[in-house]
């Protein structure tokens, strides 16, 4: 790599303290905006998460129980402990749902922060279960993967354009609105880009091995399918991510004798069949990933069948293929659904999330990203792998489904382009002998892509919630204010992890509004509560038929009593991601949010309306069908 064309290259120790700087300030950024909001779980796919993991968390505790009985049996020689007496008591007393949506290891990073979060206090809402600090955990989980992401961005540009485009693509990923977002809240995406950063450091490094030591030709592979593999039990959409990784080694194994890579004393370079090797144990990694997913279940299912015990949990792959179904329909749906104002969404996204300047810095610095500064020599080709990983899913999803978080992996690379960019513009004014103008142009640059594409966003992404408000308005008016009353609603996983399994029904499917009425009361349902997500949940008029003409009864026979406001459902970030319908009518739904109400959580009393008896309602053992 040439040294900046702009003074000297940066040294060790300024690397460092700046790489510092830049990490444990986005940590402490996402961390305390977690931490100040009183109800931290908000949107469907965090609060399945949550509740999966704290099924996690039963199970720890079912086995901590079984392993002391078992010493206190071997100590005393007394009859304590017995497998089936163990099902029994877990089944009895395990919180949340089993995992059903096929993401393993996100649910398993959340057990690790809810069981270190266990008996510490965090400031927020006191009211019932709001005072388990472990609610905090899921979103703790992106936070913390947020913060070891920006490291890890500097490694990557580093390797692609030197030190000083890695520190400032490191800051702003820091400061970057779009990776703020998604370190806030609980969806897989924070973790996703954490595992695409390493799998492109690991796979930057593997070919730098192989150019030094062509002897070493699979140097990296293994590697690079594992954290690929670990990528997929996060959330199987990384698999679109894996086979960029994969379509690009199986091109350079295409170019049978062309060598790619440099090797020192002009050592041979590794050929196809070396080539193909590399694939193969990409592939290998991926697979032992997946199998350590897989096979817990078979061993649960055969320890279970030599006890007698019946288990039927769904497997990884299984929940994969439950959640994939849908989805795949999805697609095709949205492919007959197909608008051309779509391909406007993420280009819009990128500039209301990330702020103009690093928006129009991206798309230089793609442009300028395969040349060395202030010349025309190519660069390495891991650039172009970068490239593909930016542009690529922006383009499947635009066509698709354009949800606003399926493009937060692509977000988050364009601060490599930008910081490249930056140093482009440097070079040319350096190139004219232009020095000083090209360090305040530098300085000015990043002083407007830190502010413009961090805390102007900051402050559209933080907006507080109503629901635990909604659910503690339920808790004041209920016989006893430990738990919340039961209650129908339009989000179950959220009132789910909020208030417990047991105080909460999902809106019936019935034909019949009335009759689906009376049948929620029996169960114990003596409130509706009703968010901005049903303005969704009608697509072109067609989708959830009966759960709409169930509100629409429910709306007609009871009167809304005290709507909590709720400006979360007003927000675009809110809208964007329930982009089901074409992106302009998603912008026309957010400018009359007011007039939809989408601003407020409605509760409804139902026993007034179709009053009768109350009998305690069933814990659900599910999450209801897949939400995107």
């Amino acid at each position: 790599m040439s040294a900046p064309s702009t003074g000297e290259r940066p040294t060790r120790w300024m690397i460092v303290l700046v790489i510092a700087v830049a990490t444990i300030g986005g940590g402490l950024t996402r961390t305390c905006e977690v931490l100040r909001n009183p109800s931290p779980l908000y949107l469907w796919d965090d609060a399945v998460i949550h509740l999966e993991a704290q099924y996690l968390v039963s199970m720890v505790d079912a086995l901590r129980t079984a392993r002391d009985q078992r010493r206190e049996e071997r100590a005393t020689g007394k009859d304590v402990f017995r497998v089936e007496d163990a099902v029994e008591r877990f089944r009895r007393e395990a919180a949340g749902v089993p995992p059903t949506f096929g993401r393993p290891l996100h649910d398993l990073a959340a057990l690790v922060t809810m069981e270190a979060l266990r008996g510490r206090a965090i400031a927020g809402s006191t009211w019932g279960p709001l005072g388990d600090p472990r609610l905090w955990a899921v979103p703790l989980t992106s936070a913390i993967a947020g913060a070891l992401t920006i490291p890890l961005a500097f490694l990557v540009a580093r390797r692609l354009w030197g030190p000083e485009t890695g520190l400032r693509a490191a800051a702003i990923l820091a400061m970057s609105g779009a990776h703020l977002l998604y370190s806030m809240e609980g969806f897989s995406e924070a973790l996703l880009i954490l595992l695409l950063y390493l799998a492109l450091w690991v796979h930057l490094r593997g070919r730098a091995a192989v150019a030094a030591r062509p002897d070493r030709p699979l140097a990296g592979s293994l590697g690079l399918g594992l954290v690929l593999g670990a990528g997929m039990l996060v959330h199987f959409r990384f698999s679109i991510l894996a086979a960029v990784f994969l379509v690009a080694d199986a091109l350079r194994a295409g170019t049978a004798s062309a060598p790619t890579e440099a090797a020192p004393g002009n050592a041979p370079a590794a050929r196809t069949p070396v080539r193909l090797a590399r694939l193969f144990w990409v592939g290998v990694g991926i697979a032992a990933m997946l199998a350590l997913a897989e096979l817990p279940y078979y061993l649960l299912l055969m320890a279970a069948k030599q006890r007698g015990i019946a288990v039927h949990p769904k497997t990884y792959l299984e929940q994969v293929l439950f959640v994939l179904a849908p989805e795949g329909l999805g697609y095709a749906g949205s492919l007959v659904r197909f608008r051309l104002g779509n391909l406007l969404t993420y280009p819009f996204a990128l500039v209301y999330l990330c702020g103009g300047v690093v928006a129009v810095l991206a798309v230089l610095g793609l442009r300028h990203s395969r040349s060395a500064s202030g010349s025309a020599e190519p660069r390495r080709p891991g650039v172009l792998l970068v490239a593909a990983l930016f542009a690529l899913p922006l383009a499947f999803y635009s066509l698709t489904i354009p949800l606003l978080r399926y493009g937060a992996t692509s977000f988050a690379l364009a601060p490599l382009f930008a910081g490249r960019a930056i140093e482009v513009i440097e070079s040319r004014f350096a190139e004219r002998g232009r020095l000083a103008v090209a360090r305040w142009t530098g300085a000015a640059l990043m002083a407007a892509a830190l502010v413009e594409g961090g805390l102007l966003p900051l402050s559209r992404l933080v907006v507080p919630n109503g629901y635990a408000v909604a659910l503690e308005h339920i808790v004041t008016r209920a016989p006893s204010t430990s738990a919340a009353s039961p209650h129908l609603t339009t989000t179950p996983p959220i009132s789910w992890a909020l208030a417990g399994t047991g105080s909460t029904i999902p809106i019936p499917r019935n034909e019949s509004a009335v009759s689906a009425g009376r049948e929620a009361v029996a169960l114990g349902a003596r409130w509706l509560v009703v968010d901005s997500l049903v303005d969704f949940m009608d697509i072109d008029g067609q989708g959830f038929p009966a759960e709409a003409r169930f509100l629409r009864g429910v709306e007609e026979a009871c009167r809304s009593t005290s709507p909590v406001p709720n400006p979360f459902g007003a927000s675009l970030v809110h809208d964007l991601e329930l982009n089901y319908r074409p992106f302009l009518d998603t912008l026309a739904l957010h400018r009359d949010a007011a007039a939809r109400r989408a601003d407020l959580i409605r509760l409804y009393p139902l026993r007034p309306c179709v009053g009768a008896p109350f009998v305690p309602p069933p814990s659900p053992v599910a999450p209801p069908g897949p939400r995107p």
